[in-house]
């Protein structure tokens, strides 16, 4: 008799591949309607975007200007556009390989969507801490404006730089990420940027408080109108402030520090 094995092995490769058909058109359909939803969303992310103002919304926060540094031309809308995009595509791509019976794409779909609850905590806690920075900065700068301080800008952008790495640590730590280390760092550089700052107010204030005893001490020894010499300074002694003494001579006015008419020698011209 002929050998019909053959005939046998035909037939289990042809019911293997009518099994596998559906499959494979499943998992096609998915691709596809996959790729055309994620276009759709995309749209849709894009102009929601633009209707909330999205660029507004990162200018008042500052971080457009973090995107300028970083070289980033594309406008915020078409950047969330492309990130919804590329994620309902590769979670297509994804089920269609779990379809097909590949138990890696299962649990790396698992991972990256259980990913994407934290991620969406981030970075609404960073862009809400941005904005709270900046508000915060802003009302700092202003009011250090109007009681006359010099270092407006500078206090200001403190303030803003300090909440804003608070609001980064946050962030991080809504990702899962151990967060004592950036912790300690932060702790570290907060308490000798306040030890600077206070040894500079300190140096600054003993200078003032100089200042503000010499006058005093000034005033019990010189009258306005004497005619006194000073550090190679000759002129009539207008007055004595709380910090500064004016002096007048023929080529107009010089002002010296209080601590001048007590720490050096004062020749006192007779009247």
């Amino acid at each position: 008799m002929p050998d019909l094995s053959f005939l046998t092995d035909d037939a289990r490769a042809l019911e293997a591949l009518l099994r596998i058909l559906p499959m494979f058109a499943k998992a096609l359909v998915i691709l596809v309607a996959g790729f055309m939803l994620a276009r759709l969303l995309a749209r849709l992310a894009r102009q929601t975007a633009e209707r909330i103002g999205l660029s507004v919304l990162l200018d008042r926060t500052g971080l457009s200007e973090g995107l300028d540094r970083a070289q980033i031309t594309r406008q915020p809308a078409e950047i969330l556009a492309s990130v919804v995009r590329r994620l309902v595509q590769f979670g297509a791509v994804m089920y269609s390989l779990d379809i097909l019976g590949i138990s890696l794409a299962r649990d790396l779909l698992s991972a990256v969507f259980g990913f994407l609850p934290a991620l969406i905590s981030a970075t609404v806690a960073l862009v809400a801490g941005a904005m709270v920075a900046q508000f915060a900065g802003q009302v700092v700068q202003a009011g250090a404006a109007s009681a006359g301080i010099d270092l407006h800008a500078q206090l200001g952008r403190l303030v803003r730089t300090l909440l804003m790495m608070i609001t980064l640590i946050f962030a991080i730590r809504q990702l899962g990420a151990e967060t004592a280390i950036l912790e300690s760092t932060f702790v570290n550089l907060l308490s000798l940027s306040i030890a600077g700052m206070a040894l500079a107010f300190g140096l600054g204030a003993r200078d003032v408080a100089a200042d503000l005893l010499a006058g005093h001490y000034a005033r019990l020894r010189f009258e306005p109108g004497d005619r006194i010499t000073v550090d190679g300074v000759t002129g009539s002694l207008d007055g004595i402030g709380p910090l500064n003494a004016q002096i007048s001579d023929a080529e107009g006015r010089v002002i010296l520090p209080n601590r001048r008419l007590t720490g050096s020698a004062v020749r006192v011209h007779p009247g």
